[in-house]
């Protein structure tokens, strides 16, 4: 979604965002100032939020994201949404609901004078089934302000230097989308709700909030939800006496105020407990302003599931913010960014727009002619003897000798053998199960929710060449789409299940004369009953794993061009921030991370290595805060080892 803005000045201003959050993760504040007190991310159930919480406590350890302890003293919760959630669903107004009730109880009087980030990410990213796992918050970057950058890290430099602009107040973020936009004009520090507003074409306010302005002024008079251009014209919505471009959102914050009004509402009015959806965009906004009224509470179209008491609730909540203040800071220059399917994947990664440029501030060459001008790697292993087309995508995966990848391909996760061909347009993804692994492939076109086609084929075709029946695949009175399709078969490896996700791609794109291999015969689970099952820990594991392989080569490339050890943590920070995480967390995967890099050492070539590694986890121990002599001893012991 492009607002119109120079992809040159943006670069500059995500550049200046990046300068600022590593110097508050080196000094504990910025120019700008402090961070956030609290952040908090929203989980869609339990073991989302223990996803979510092991990769924080990593993430820390790794020194990318603020300190929960001095200097930063930021306090991070995980809060799932309640028992019931998936079925009955609440939407992130529910869930905004739910962390101002875990807020006040862990606070009290206290929140009234903190600043406090939510960012959604609750949902199992059925468009993106890469980061259905571990979730969206949590997806990474090939670009970003630290080294193997997330969304998080990029949701964090992005909002860095808004709390030194803000009155106490909860700011309300989505997971899955980049902003690039100048800060240092906003204005948070109004009473009531105050809102980015993006000066946009109004192709893109049709889909998204628009805000009707009081002439010459941030004031709101009414927010119109996803408005016609009719709409937008009644309202005088449109800028600059014109019908091309109109105030849209993107983000926004509430005072305390407010905060403690929508508390009242959840715990008296709807007894701590919601039975409908309740959008935080459409359904607090909307009722802001002073020429808002409650006609938008019967249109329950935009909602996923309309309950029979969500008008009722929509009207009582109008009651309730009826009369609070909507305010706008203002952007007339920024990009928002969306990374909600595999095709924005794809798009934004390669090169094919200026993605690439603009939110690695300027560190990344400029895009030409919307041609795929690379592909995109993220702990990767790639050996020399394998071809990668441009406009790939690899993220936590092993391309061994012989492979040949094709364009437009997604692999997440997965080691594939030996003289793999992919063909174009392929993804292939491999989840750990309670019991054993399971490997997904699928068309990085195929739309996941629906069952068009898979690997291209029309799907009615690809069941055939498979010996399957819908009876099959689907459940009677379900959802038909691939996201539920019992396709993939559970093995005990994870070498077995990609083996079988390979002969799936075989008998779908290429089917033999002889018929298709036994898949009726096969127990099989969908990526519906694979993300239930998930060993998120294992799963993490083999993360970090995939992630010390990659970084393997980029140390011995220094050590063999002589590259001084002292100058290794700049060159390789992905490498520094294993070692931290690993010397504070688990002292086991230390040794593993280190036993793996030893091995790298072969031959001739290879003397001094074990003497340069025990240099450079010295240089890291060295560089550890004062308070983390626990680490610094491991990462001792580890190299005294060598």
């Amino acid at each position: 979604l492009n607002f119109s803005a120079d992809p040159r000045v943006l670069a500059q201003l995500q550049a200046k965002k990046f300068k600022r959050y590593t110097q508050l993760l080196k000094e504990g504040q910025s120019e700008a100032g402090r961070f956030w007190d609290v952040v908090v991310l929203t989980a869609s159930d339990a073991d989302q939020a223990i996803a979510y919480e092991e990769q924080l406590r990593w993430r820390e350890a790794a020194g990318v994201i603020p300190r929960s302890t001095a200097p930063h003293n930021t306090r991070y919760h995980v809060v799932p949404d309640p028992p019931g959630a998936e079925t009955a669903r609440i939407g992130n107004g529910g869930a905004t609901f739910v962390v101002l009730d875990m807020l006040d109880k862990t606070y009290g009087s206290e929140l009234d004078s903190l600043k406090v980030l939510v960012l959604h990410a609750g949902g199992f990213s059925q468009r993106t089934p890469n980061h259905s796992v571990c979730g969206k918050i949590f997806a990474p970057v090939p670009v970003g302000p630290v080294a193997t950058s997330s969304m998080l890290e990029h949701c964090f430099a992005m909002l860095c230097d808004i709390p030194s602009k803000a009155c106490p107040c909860v700011f309300i973020k989505c997971a899955d989308d980049i902003i690039i936009f100048d800060s240092d004009i906003c204005d948070f520090s109004q009473r009531g709700f105050t809102a980015l507003a993006h000066r946009s074409p109004v192709e893109i306010a049709y889909t998204h909030g628009v805000f009707a302005l009081v002439p010459g002024s941030a004031n709101c008079r009414r927010f119109l939800h996803k408005p016609s251009l009719d709409t937008m014209r009644t309202h005088g919505a449109l800028l600059d006496g014109k019908e091309d471009e109109a105030y849209t959102d993107s983000a926004f914050a509430f005072d305390m105020t407010a905060a403690r009004l929508l508390l009242a509402f959840f715990r008296g009015t709807c007894g701590g407990s919601l039975d409908c959806e309740i959008d935080a965009y459409g359904d607090f906004l909307q009722a802001l302003g002073p020429e808002a009224t409650d006609a938008y509470c019967e249109n329950t179209g935009n909602t996923v599931s309309a309950s029979s008491s969500l008008v009722a609730r929509r009207r009582e909540l109008f009651q309730i913010l009826r009369g609070q203040s909507l305010s706008v800071a203002k952007v007339e220059m920024s990009r928002f960014w969306h990374i909600g399917t595999l095709a924005e994947m794809l798009e934004h990664f390669t090169g094919t727009d200026s993605f690439l440029f603009e939110a690695s501030g300027g560190a990344t060459g400029p895009a030409a002619d919307g041609c795929a001008a690379c592909s995109s790697l993220v702990a990767a292993s790639v050996a020399s003897g394998a071809a990668v087309a441009a406009g790939a995508v690899m993220e936590f995966c092993d391309i061994p000798a012989g492979c040949d990848i094709g364009s437009q391909s997604i692999i997440s996760n997965v080691s594939l053998p030996a003289n793999t061909k992919l063909p174009a347009s392929t993804f292939i993804q491999t989840w750990a199960q309670t019991q054993g692994f399971v490997t997904h492939v699928l068309g990085s076109l195929d739309e996941v929710k629906k069952a068009k086609t898979l690997l291209g084929v029309p799907f009615p075709a690809a069941l055939e060449r498979l010996g399957l029946s819908d009876g099959d695949v689907w459940e009677d009175g379900k959802t038909r789409s691939i996201w539920t399709a019992r396709l993939y078969p559970v093995m005990p490896t994870a070498a077995e299940s990609v083996a079988m996700a390979l002969r799936l791609l075989q008998d779908v794109t290429s089917p033999s004369p002889s018929g298709p291999s036994e898949w009726r015969s096969l127990p099989r689970a969908s990526m519906a009953s694979s993300v239930k099952a998930r060993d998120i820990r294992v799963q993490l594991a083999m993360r970090r794993t995939a992630e010390t392989a990659a970084v393997t080569e980029s140390l011995f490339a220094l050590f063999e061009q002589q590259v001084d050890v002292s100058r290794w943590e700049d060159a390789a920070p992905s490498a520094a921030g294993l070692l931290r995480g690993a010397a504070a967390l688990d002292p086991k995967e230390l040794a593993t991370t280190v036993s793996l890099w030893l091995s790298r050492g072969d031959g001739d070539r290879s003397q001094g290595w074990p003497a340069a590694l025990a240099a450079f986890l010295r240089v890291v121990a060295s560089g550890l805060p004062q308070d983390a002599s626990a680490s610094r001893e491991e990462l001792e012991k580890a190299a005294l080892s060598l």
